[in-house]
């Protein structure tokens, strides 16, 4: 049952990163604007469910992907607190 879980979580990070047209080297930029370091390698994993992000990697994911720490849980239905079309990749 926890692999399960750790998918639902990936799967969402995947999908979202997808939704801004972000690649994975610029959510790793908004995670570092977002106080939190972790390289390309770390990121793969959570992506495929390797290994599941954990509190404040949540939080930073959360921030830097305009989303919630409860979405990425899936306690709300919405992959934004905001309409994910608003939201554009900025430039690095």
């Amino acid at each position: 049952m926890k692999k399960k879980a750790t998918m639902a979580v990936s799967e969402r990070i995947r999908k979202r990163r997808e939704q801004l047209g972000l690649s994975q080297l610029e959510l790793l930029f908004r995670l570092r604007e977002a106080g939190l370091r972790r390289s390309a390698p770390t990121l793969r994993s959570w992506e495929s469910g390797e290994v599941s992000p954990r509190g404040e990697e949540l939080q930073a994911l959360a921030k830097a992907l305009s989303t919630s720490v409860g979405w990425f849980l899936g306690e709300q239905r919405s992959g934004s607190q905001s309409n994910p079309n608003t939201v554009r990749k900025t430039s690095c």
